[in-house]
């Protein structure tokens, strides 16, 4: 049960700059944002006409416009693999680059490209499969794992190293952070805690209680604004929603989603505003989304 389902969640996001899935990048998209976009660029859209199956209607332009701001040719053209588990764009200075981490045994697992011209910046091998994301310090310091090795590669410098390795009860770490002292935040597996890490020693300082009951994952780690609370989400035996504030670690809050399933996970959170984006399976099993706003305590649908 473990590697099926450790497989299928392990393409799993946020800002600091993080790197997310695709699926998750398009899926996060949909929820916050794609429709209005498309809506506001369709150009005298009218009413629709009833259509019967097999009749021919006339074909004509959806009235959509767009730009073009660039184009880039042959941009993974150095690795044959076809997945990613972690992608984004991030800034160093005035030069942007597009980190992605790729499928496979860790092989030229790190890619890093020039945002602007496509260019291959740096490639770089890892010690085994990549786990959850990465997340940016903002200063082109990039942080990650490998199983239970914690990576650390610098941008500009080209460089790739481990700087630590995962403490006690820990295999695999997830869904990197950076909180307001600038301490990294990882989620866990299968000690289904959050560990709070120095970001030049690699060494723990802090760890959670287990989250939930009978958890063996804590991960879709996201961070507030002011990147003084993390927020978990937690699988599979008691699957929910909990707010860790980052100066007492010691005392996680359970916020309960309403309508979960059981028997599965809660593999994402987004935090925007006083918004939490939260993906979790129903009782009928079906991955939703809802929203917890932190100000009101309240839970609603998502848009």
């Amino acid at each position: 049960m473990h590697d099926a389902q450790h497989t299928a969640l392990d393409a799993q996001h946020t800002p600091h700059d993080s790197g997310v899935s695709r699926r998750r990048l398009f899926g996060a998209g949909a929820v916050l944002g794609s429709t209005a976009a498309i809506a506001s660029t369709v150009a005298g859209a009218g009413p629709a006409s009833a259509v019967v199956l097999g009749q021919e209607v006339d074909t004509g332009s959806l009235g959509i416009t767009g730009l073009t701001v660039g184009r880039h040719t042959n941009l993974f053209r150095s690795f044959a693999l076809t997945s990613a588990t972690g992608i984004g764009v991030i800034s160093v200075g005035t030069a942007r680059y597009l980190v992605t981490f790729n499928a496979g045994d860790g092989h030229k697992a790190l890619q890093i490209f020039n945002a602007d011209t496509g260019n291959v910046h740096y490639v770089a091998s890892t010690p085994g499969e990549t786990s959850g994301n990465w997340v940016h310090d903002g200063k082109g310091n990039l942080y990650f794992s490998s199983g239970n090795k914690l990576m650390h590669v610098s941008v500009p410098g080209r460089s790739i190293r481990q700087f630590g390795t995962a403490g006690t009860g820990i295999m695999e770490m997830y869904e990197f952070q950076i909180d307001h002292e600038g301490y990294l935040w990882a989620g866990t597996y299968p000690a289904g805690v959050l560990v709070r890490i120095h970001p030049d020693t690699g060494r723990e300082v802090a760890r959670t209680p287990p989250l939930g009951t009978g958890n063996k994952y804590a991960r879709g780690l996201s961070i507030s604004p002011d990147q003084k609370t993390v927020w978990s989400g937690t699988g599979t035996a008691d699957p929910d929603l909990f707010r860790v504030d980052v100066d007492t670690p010691s005392a996680p809050v359970r916020v309960s989603i309403p309508g979960r399933g059981r028997d599965s996970f809660v593999p994402q959170t987004v935090a925007l505003g006083r918004k939490v984006f939260v993906w979790h399976d129903n009782t009928a099993g079906d991955e939703i989304v809802s929203v917890y706003d932190v100000v009101s305590k309240t839970w609603s649908a998502s848009p």
